[in-house]
């Protein structure tokens, strides 16, 4: 891992990835961490209409070889939504939650957009964050102080036609189920994120990081207005870079500027840990591409933009060492 190490050499900045999945063996990963001075990521899991069980082994494989890097990656936990109606629903999450916190040491707890995009009553109706059902869920995780990760609908460009070479072209092109222009049917972008508003309205006291820019990066005036209605609230930029570069340059830079204490960095790469458990030469060709991949974000960032060191060290690793 030659190269690895020389690349170590030219860090900067102290990072913290706030938004990764990181499942199975660690140790490979842990290399491009080290490589590109990540001090720890929080490995995120999410819901994605999972049962219980599907729910558990997942997030089993999430903390798998975690002990062998303490305090690396940081644990958030989902929980199952597909059984909101049955009367102990609420009893068995809180349940659980309190065994993730306690005997796993979980930080946060996220909630996906299985809700307000993929769930429905029988009726036929969609099921949103905010629905009373859930709400014993967010006392709980106001109560215990918990950190509740959203990621609360899709990006804007899901409900437009699909235009090549626009940021999200790939994502909805392979996903059509989730892209929903012309949909009468479905729920539209706004009413998925007045139902997330509620949500952050009504617990003023609990901490969210609403993920890819509160689902607002198509224009960074509204996640300004977002972050300026919900003290509360902090945004991570994972996955989202592509829709700041579509901006202009100068806006992005004010911004970050103007809320250097609530933008946290993240990555949003579902990665098999096992992904560099392989012989060589594959394993560096595999490192050297994760590693490039990061730095081209971080050349957005520190050249493209040109942020100052002060809100560089708060964006990379600050914000989210103060919430985790």
């Amino acid at each position: 891992m030659t190269e690895l190490d020389l690349t170590m050499r030219n860090v900067r900045y102290d990072r913290f990835d706030a938004h990764a999945h990181v499942s199975g063996p660690k140790s490979g990963y842990v290399d491009v961490m080290n490589a590109l001075s990540f001090r720890g990521v929080l490995n995120i899991a999410w819901s994605d209409l999972r049962e219980p069980d599907a729910i558990a082994a997942y997030e089993a494989e999430l903390r798998r070889g975690t002990e062998a890097y303490p305090g690396r990656f940081l644990f958030c936990p989902t929980f199952n939504v597909t059984q909101y109606a049955d009367p102990s629903y609420t009893d068995r999450v809180t349940a659980k939650l309190a065994r993730d916190i306690d005997e796993h040491g979980a930080v946060a707890v996220k909630v996906w957009k299985d809700l307000g995009m993929m769930l429905t009553d029988p009726q036929g109706n969609y099921v949103f964050c905010d629905d009373p059902h859930f709400t014993p869920i967010f006392d709980f995780l106001t109560e215990r102080q918990v950190v509740v990760c959203m990621h609360i609908g899709d990006p804007k460009a899901g409900w437009l036609p699909l235009e090549p070479g626009t940021p999200h072209y790939g994502y909805f092109s392979q996903h059509p189920e989730f892209h929903w222009h012309g949909r009468d049917d479905r729920p539209s972008h706004d009413a998925i994120m007045h139902h997330r508003d509620n949500l952050v309205g009504r617990y003023p006291d609990t901490t969210f990081v609403c993920a890819h820019l509160a689902s607002l990066a198509y224009d960074i005036d509204r996640v300004a207005a977002f972050l300026d209605a919900f003290p509360n609230a902090y945004v991570d930029s994972a996955a989202r870079q592509g829709d700041l570069a579509a901006q202009p340059d100068e806006k992005v830079r004010a911004f970050f500027e103007r809320y250097p204490d609530r933008i946290l960095y993240g990555k949003d790469w579902v990665v098999e840990g096992a992904f560099l458990d392989v012989g060589e030469p594959e394993r560096s060709a595999r490192a050297q591409h994760a590693v490039r991949a990061y730095q081209r974000e971080f050349a957005y960032y520190e050249e493209h933009l040109g942020l100052s060191s002060d809100v560089l060290e708060k964006f990379y690793y600050g914000n989210a060492a103060r919430l985790f």
